[in-house]
């Protein structure tokens, strides 16, 4: 009995890890990391009240930064960030500390009651204030700052009284791409803003990106605007010289991410740029996704049409299943009208089934991201309730972009234990893990999202060989060709290598 009983536990773990195996360097590294994760299991064990990756992020995000395990994850090398909204992705602390204390930034409020921000007069009847004015004039700049933090995240210390249900933090979460949208497209707001979202990675020992963006135009202080083309130079110059200031990090390439609502009515500015880029720049741009919230938004199958105007060989990277938010759609084949008419060979990278709903046409955007040949499926909350797609994106190796703050933030789950991913996992699926919109969220980095996946996600026994396996696979499913390739494994292992040393050195020095 035992005997079998051991072999159906080794079993599942090779279904779970593939070929992951630890050396003997590793093995003690591993050792380090599990005493850690131990004692936090055992503590929750005791009183579930303790085990911090049970609770809201909001809750105990300072005492994850005190975690061992935490502190091990963020001096580990995690490969890439597949899955993150450029406008989203750069910290709380500097957005406020820096972008809004720039000369020129206005405050106004739209006839909708949502405070926007900007470095451009609004038409009248729209009163305006330069926000430095206000600020100091205030009376007291620590509470206006505060003020002004909420309405740029969704942190709060009570989650479930202020958001007490998905609409309400959709709202929310809605609102704050409208508050920062002009804000961040001031040109010099902009490059700074991609700077120090490459910098955030880098710091957090996270290699290379696939970052999600729209391209509308730009403006600087005198009035330029500057087109998606002309971004996108700027962009691909920013990259290349954070690169040669950084060593260690690999790179960055985007996805254009265009939006449903315009796709649905018709408006094509979205497909136009995508062709526009990919031809121009090919290396750079990787693939295409369409954002929103999905429950107001029709069903993957109604945009097939734009969908198939995309140039052949383009990559999809659906949002699909995630389908809390997707629940009002009717069925999208204005959209994959849209989609169909990028160029043969395009990359979709689409967010699908990222929804609690089961058999409507919001969890059904799963049905369509793998019929558009999905690159990656971002979120696939829902993936587990669709058994033959389940089947379909293990055997053609469908990345999925695992995003659990988001998922919890965002009120698809509460406790992380009971993320759908624990079973794919359990089924040896393409897992990656990614942070979405960590600055709506007072996050910054990927070790966040990293620690909920290790703890609460992964199996309670799951130790370094999972680590290794999320920062693997992230690379695995990045979109890269050969010759970068054997420039990032080698480029990670040779962290990788540098980093069990060091853990295992300090170990043993303070033994």
């Amino acid at each position: 009995y035992e005997f079998t009983r051991n072999a159906i536990k080794e079993f599942e773990e090779r279904i779970r890890l593939g070929a992951i195996f630890l050396n003997e360097n590793e093995t003690l590294a591993n050792e380090i990391v599990m005493k850690h994760k131990t004692e936090e299991i055992q503590a929750g064990l005791n009183n579930s009240a303790d085990f911090l990756a049970s609770h809201h992020f909001f809750k105990v995000k300072d005492k994850i930064e005190e975690s061992e395990v935490f502190k091990f994850i963020q001096k580990m090398p995690k490969g890439a960030n597949l899955h993150g909204h450029s406008s989203a992705m750069v910290s709380l602390e500097w957005l406020l500390k820096n972008a809004t204390y720039r000369p020129g930034v206005i405050l106004y409020t739209d006839p909708n009651n949502v405070t926007k921000l900007t470095f451009r007069r609004p038409d009248p009847p729209i009163q305006w204030y330069y926000l430095a004015d206000l600020r100091n004039s205030s009376g007291d700049i620590e509470a206006f700052d505060k003020w002004l933090e909420s309405k740029l995240t969704l942190y709060t210390p009570t989650p479930e009284t202020d958001y007490p249900d998905i609409d309400v933090v959709w709202t929310r979460f809605e609102h704050m791409f409208s508050t920062i949208h002009e804000l961040l497209r001031y040109l010099p707001l902009f490059l700074d803003s991609y700077r120090q979202i490459l910098q955030e990675l880098a710091d957090d020992n996270v290699m290379y990106t696939e970052f999600r963006s729209g391209f509308g135009d730009l403006y600087d202080d005198a009035g330029k605007t500057y087109d998606a083309v002309e971004q996108t130079e700027l962009l691909i110059n920013l990259v290349e010289d954070f690169k040669k200031e950084n060593p260690n990090f690999f790179g960055a390439k985007a996805i254009v991410s265009g939006s449903r609502n315009q796709l649905l009515q018709g408006n094509m500015r979205d497909i136009e740029a995508f062709i526009t880029l990919k031809e121009r720049f090919p290396d750079f741009i990787v693939g295409f996704d369409v954002t929103a919230q999905e429950k107001n938004h029709n069903a993957n199958f109604k945009f097939i049409e734009a969908l198939q105007r995309l140039p052949r060989g383009t990559k999809f990277f659906f949002h699909a299943g995630e389908t809390t938010q997707e629940k009002n759609h009717n069925a999208n084949f204005k959209f994959i009208e849209a989609l169909q008419r990028l160029p043969r060979g395009t990359k979709f990278f689409f967010h699908a089934g990222e929804t609690n709903w089961y058999g409507t046409n919001v969890d059904e955007n799963l049905i369509d991201a793998i019929l558009m040949n999905t690159t990656r499926i971002g979120h696939g909350y829902a993936l587990l309730k669709h058994p033959y797609l389940l089947e379909t994106v293990k055997k053609q190796r469908i990345g999925i972009e695992v995003n659990p703050i988001s998922n919890q933030v965002l009120h698809l789950v509460s406790d992380l234990r009971n993320h759908p991913a624990s079973f794919y996992l359990s089924q040896g699926l393409s897992v990656s893990i990614s942070n979405d919109d960590p600055g709506f969220w007072s996050a910054k980095g990927l070790s966040y999202d990293y620690y909920y996946a290790f703890m609460a996600i992964a199996p309670a026994n799951a130790g370094l060989e999972t680590l290794k396996k999320f920062a693997w696979t992230s690379l695995e499913q990045s979109v890269l060709s050969d010759k970068e390739w054997m420039t990032v494994s080698d480029m990670f292992h040779a962290q990788w290598d540098k980093f069990i040393q060091n853990v295992t050195a300090e170990d043993q020095s303070t033994a």
